[in-house]
């Protein structure tokens, strides 16, 4: 489904905008602090009910305004070019008042119902943090690319965290010299171990089909004499049953419950060796770009007809041989059902780039 219209109004730095978007790829080109992120946050915001870069909508309301409101128009296509179906997502918001997401003007009772309709990938420079940074950057990651697949998988989480924090809320009130109800805690573990036996499957089963996809991309990126691995690392396996898991006297001693995938992390392996502790810098870029373009094949592989990619900014943070092997990839991938949206400061540069590879693209400067 192409979007081929955006109008957003107060979001961010954009008083008002309205554009109309041609098929291919879409540039917005322009300085920086001209809006081009807004933009793209704009469509993120459409296709998956939330901001790419906070969770804090009352942040994303333009200084002095009362709110915001973004608005789609997709239309799919057929072979010929003519319309088969039309769609309209909208997203209001002002502070104080839930933010209302609607797919043709009837809004979703539950914002994790829209996840998964419009499939999306946003690339962002400091997405280099899904490397470098902690285990809870790596988890959000896994987490949203598995809820655009797997409606089921959301509600498992949401149950999972349920639970989890009343027995975390139980552990603490009790403190680290009292004894907490035994049947009420043995209540909270019997949920909570039928939450992570789920979501430890899907995890496992993701990491079965994702890898390949992830390894071909890196060989993209950076050649084949760099083999790429994943590790999922979980203690799980170990927890299942209740006599291997952690005294309960040291959770009571901590406030928290010390087993269950709410600490799982994912490792990348590059030659045998950590990508965290001995890649290079390159290194960490290449195995970026290749985790995101393999997000847009795993999604068709799991049969969603097309899927946008937002790629926000990083055409001069990379070497030639990278952006040529971006490109070549980006290419592809629109073949699939990929369509791609990107932003770059350097207008002559996204022209030179799209005929040298023959991409049609229509270029959106945005002025300061």
């Amino acid at each position: 489904m192409n979007l081929h219209r955006l109008y957003v109004l107060d979001f961010r730095l954009e008083s008002s905008r309205a554009l109309d978007l041609e098929p291919g790829w879409i540039a917005f080109t322009g300085p920086n602090g001209c809006g081009k992120t807004n933009l793209l946050d704009a469509i993120h915001f459409l296709c998956l009910g939330r901001s790419y870069f906070t969770r804090q909508d009352t942040q994303l309301v333009r200084f002095g305004q009362r709110g915001f409101r973004i608005e789609g128009h997709f239309q799919a296509q057929n072979s010929e070019g003519h319309p088969l179906q039309e769609a309209q997502v909208t997203v209001v918001y002002k502070p104080g008042t839930p933010k209302e997401l609607a797919l043709d003007d009837v809004p979703y009772k539950r914002l994790s119902e829209h996840l998964g309709k419009f499939p999306a990938v946003m690339v962002t420079p400091g997405d280099l943090v899904l490397i470098e940074g902690g285990s809870t950057e790596r988890r959000k990651w896994l987490d949203m690319m598995l809820a655009q697949v797997d409606p089921d998988y959301v509600g498992r989480l949401l149950r999972r965290d349920h639970f989890l924090g009343q027995r975390n809320a139980l552990l603490k009130a009790v403190g680290p010299y009292g004894q907490p109800d035994p049947e009420l805690l043995a209540l909270y573990d019997q949920e909570l171990t039928l939450c992570h036996e789920a979501i430890h499957h899907s995890r496992c089963q993701w990491l079965a089909d994702f890898e390949p996809h992830l390894q071909t991309y890196y060989t993209e990126m950076a050649g084949p004499s760099e083999p790429v691995e994943l590790r999922y690392l979980s203690d799980w396996e170990a927890h299942r049953v209740p006599d291997q898991r952690p005294a309960l006297r040291k959770e009571l001693e901590a406030g928290l419950t010390l087993w269950g995938t709410q600490r799982d992390d994912v490792e990348f392996i590059l030659k045998g060796q950590s990508v965290k502790r001995y890649a290079s810098q390159g290194q960490h870029k290449s195995l970026v770009l290749a985790l995101k373009l393999a997000q847009c094949r795993f999604f068709r592989q799991m049969g969603r007809p097309f899927v946008y990619l937002l790629v926000d900014d990083v055409f001069e943070k990379l070497d030639q041989g990278r952006l040529q092997g971006l490109t070549k990839a980006m290419q592809a991938l629109t073949l699939e059902g990929t369509r791609v949206f990107l932003t770059d400061t350097d207008q002559v540069r996204v022209q030179d780039l799209m005929s040298s590879c023959h991409q049609p693209c229509q270029i959106i400067p945005l002025i300061p």
